[in-house]
């Protein structure tokens, strides 16, 4: 691919982004901005404190929070999200592409104009039914299975499966299988 393009991923605003995350999509964030980034293009991550990434970070979250204080923190992520998209256009420095991982900020796209892709990770029922209602147009979503995908029927905005990735060179490929499951 010849053009670079300015890519902003949004992080789960409760947990770090890096190669020792715990969390599954936390784990494929970090992979995929890497490799991005990698590639040459301009990556930007929207996380909370603790985040490790290749491109620059966005803090818009101090990370672990008292368990009724999700709500709150979630809101000023999205905020804080919301504000670094409208500064980047005034700037004249837009992004092409804001890619959602967390689950969440694809639900408030419409206070922006540039394009969303968020990655479902989650059946249909994690999410609130009002989710999809009134999606916005420059949102597309797409699932990590096809059984995933089954959950979403009806739902017009799916561009299709994209199954999580894995490091290679974590996890190279062997001849003989030793005594795991994987």
């Amino acid at each position: 691919m010849s053009q670079r393009l300015n890519v902003l991923y949004i992080a789960y605003p409760l947990l770090p982004v890096s190669r020792e995350s715990c969390g599954g999509a936390e784990q494929m964030l970090w992979l995929l901005e890497r490799e991005m980034h990698r590639r040459g293009h301009r990556t930007t991550v929207a996380c909370c404190a603790g985040s490790r990434v290749s491109g620059a970070l966005a803090l818009t979250s101090p990370g672990a929070v008292e368990s009724d204080g999700f709500e709150r923190c979630n809101a000023a992520h999205i905020a804080g999200i919301c504000e670094l998209i409208r500064t980047r256009e005034k700037t004249g420095d837009p992004f092409d592409l804001v890619h959602d991982e967390s689950g969440s900020f694809w639900m408030h796209a419409a206070e922006i104009s540039t394009p969303v892709l968020a990655t479902l990770h989650l059946p249909r029922s994690f999410y609130p039914a009002q989710a999809w209602c009134n999606l916005a147009p420059n949102v597309s979503l797409n699932c990590v299975s096809c059984a995933q995908t089954a959950t979403f029927e009806g739902i017009a905005n799916i561009a299709q499966v994209v199954p999580n990735g894995i490091d290679l060179e974590q996890y190279p490929p062997r001849k003989k299988k030793g005594d795991y499951v994987l």
